[in-house]
């Protein structure tokens, strides 16, 4: 599972693991969820010092990180044979994880009575570009015998709705992106209608932590569940194997 506030991985507090995942400012993956082998202990050699590659080899352990050539990733690098170090979900999980105190189980349960909500508002309007076909509750919540927990988990996944016709998704989906005012990259605005409904299903709850049903249903072991949300409506999957932040 992702980062919890009272981990202590090799001596370190949950923080400095976090920060170090790219949190904070100058932390190994804060400007993307790669990075050069090289640069990577550049990096855990200035938090860690001598604990470097100890910290490292419990991140591996953990499935925080994995090994891997620039070829791997789906984006272009200058050198596709570079061996670097990937984050993966769970550690992209972890590297924006709340580390607020424990709230009770009472105030989780208003957390997924709430998501389930806003879930069936997303599915009801007519100028969004998607919706959401399924949501499953997962880790710490599950347990009746846990009165407090770190923050919620959800595993979601989306549906595309038909464009009009005689026009493309990726065009609909670029004309949505336009109305909305923001300064995007083109590759954005080819999928802002998912990005817009992740945004609104997220609401900016931070005891709220998001994964998409593709990472999780790629989880191991795969973790016990509960739906808790099925649109009526068969899904189409979408981005697949693209990794997005919960």
């Amino acid at each position: 599972m992702k980062l919890d506030r009272s981990d202590i991985l090799h001596g370190y507090p949950a923080k400095k693991i976090r920060d170090f995942l790219g949190h904070g400012r100058d932390g190994a993956f804060s400007y993307r969820d790669y990075c050069e082998v090289e640069t990577f202990f550049g990096v855990a050699d200035d938090y860690f010092g001598y604990d470097a590659k100890a910290v490292t080899a419990e991140l591996l352990k953990r499935g925080w990180i994995i090994k891997g050539k620039g070829r791997d990733l789906k984006e272009c690098t200058e050198d596709q044979n570079a061996a670097i170090m990937i984050l993966t979900q769970i550690g992209k999980q972890s590297r924006i994880v709340s580390l607020n105190k424990r709230f009770s189980r009472a105030e989780g349960e208003a957390v997924v009575a709430e998501l389930v909500e806003r879930a069936k508002a997303i599915n009801a309007r007519d100028d969004l570009l998607c919706g959401i076909s399924e949501l499953r509750l997962y880790g710490s919540m599950l347990d009746p015998k846990v009165e407090t927990v770190g923050d919620v988990d959800v595993a979601y996944e989306l549906f595309y709705k038909q464009p009009p016709p005689g026009k493309r998704r990726s065009e609909w989906h670029i004309e949505r992106a336009k109305q909305s005012g923001r300064n995007l990259q083109f590759r954005e605005m080819l999928s802002y209608g998912a990005t817009e409904v992740e945004r609104l299903l997220k609401a900016r709850k931070s005891r709220l932590s998001l994964m998409e049903m593709f990472h999780f249903e790629h989880l191991q072991p795969m973790p016990k569940f509960q739906v808790i949300l099925k649109a009526d409506r068969k899904p189409e999957r979408q981005n697949k194997g693209t990794i997005r932040e919960g």
